[in-house]
């Protein structure tokens, strides 16, 4: 559980969206900024040697695009 004086957002290193502290296996939070969230994880163990092509997750677009509007 993270101190109050921790950071519980951290940004996937790989997707480049910023989630939550549990979003992270605890494997990937002691990477600091090398980071993977659970959503990318599974993404890049099926990629077979090689494959580079990797589809962008825009799920959080529409957040994302109401977020800056706010700001």
């Amino acid at each position: 559980m993270p101190q109050s004086n921790q950071n519980v957002e951290r940004e996937c290193s790989l997707c480049g969206k910023v989630r939550g502290f549990y979003e992270f296996s605890a494997s990937q939070r002691r990477k600091g900024d090398d980071a993977a969230c659970l959503r990318c994880i599974p993404e890049i163990q099926n990629v077979k040697p090689g494959q580079q092509k990797h589809d962008m997750d825009t799920s959080d677009a529409k957040y994302i695009a109401v977020s800056k509007d706010i700001h």
